[in-house]
């Protein structure tokens, strides 16, 4: 639910700056469209403008300056223009990205591997585990009892975006179908560094 919420607010991000660089985009092609017509219009509230027989583009902590129509018109308007497109086709594929992720947290039941995927993968694809299956039981026992790191605070009763730490214990996010559950986890400690997890209980 967590990792949820933040693809959403993801999600608004991006959609805020679609509406802003389309709103730039729509503004330029107008002025554009003006000088095509052979008389420059501005948008009052625009960081163009023309200033006697200048045209004048402002910054924060600059100005540029273009001395005619057509050096206004095909080094700035054109150029900024087409970053424009080039920037609203980034930011759909990032929005779509971020839905079809979304997708997956709300409808995919994630879990974890013990011993690599690569490794569980290894089984189906890698010739010398077909031939010796044996061979690939003993691999993956070796790996399977290694270590799982965890992102975040090792203090107590902090919370980062997988797990919830309390006192000697963790809480795992567990998903069944649509309901979440939390799987409860002993840790042992030592020197400050979580050494093993094993299960606890399931709530």
């Amino acid at each position: 639910e967590i990792h949820s919420r933040n693809k959403k607010e993801q999600i608004n991000a991006v959609k805020r700056k679609l509406k802003a660089t389309k709103a730039r985009l729509t503004t330029l092609q107008k002025i554009k469209g003006s000088f095509v017509k052979g008389t420059p219009m501005f948008n009052k509230t625009s960081r163009e403008q023309q200033k006697g027989a200048f045209f004048v583009v402002t910054y924060k902590h600059s100005t540029r300056l273009f001395y005619c129509a057509y050096d206004f018109e095909h080094q700035y308007l054109d150029v900024e223009i087409k970053h424009l497109k080039s920037r609203l086709g980034q930011l759909n594929f990032k929005k779509d990205r971020y839905e079809k992720q979304l997708i997956q947290l709300t409808n995919k039941v994630t879990g974890v591997c013990f011993g690599s995927k690569k490794l569980a993968r290894g089984r189906l694809t890698q010739k010398s585990y077909h031939a010796h299956p044996e061979r690939w039981q003993k691999d993956w026992v070796a790996a399977r009892y290694g270590k799982m790191t965890i992102s975040g605070r090792k203090m107590p009763n902090q919370v980062t975006l997988s797990f919830i730490i309390t006192q000697r214990r963790i809480l795992l996010p567990l998903r069944r179908s649509t309901n979440a559950s939390f799987v409860s986890l002993t840790l042992f400690f030592l020197m400050a560094k979580i050494m093993s997890i094993v299960p606890f209980r399931h709530k």
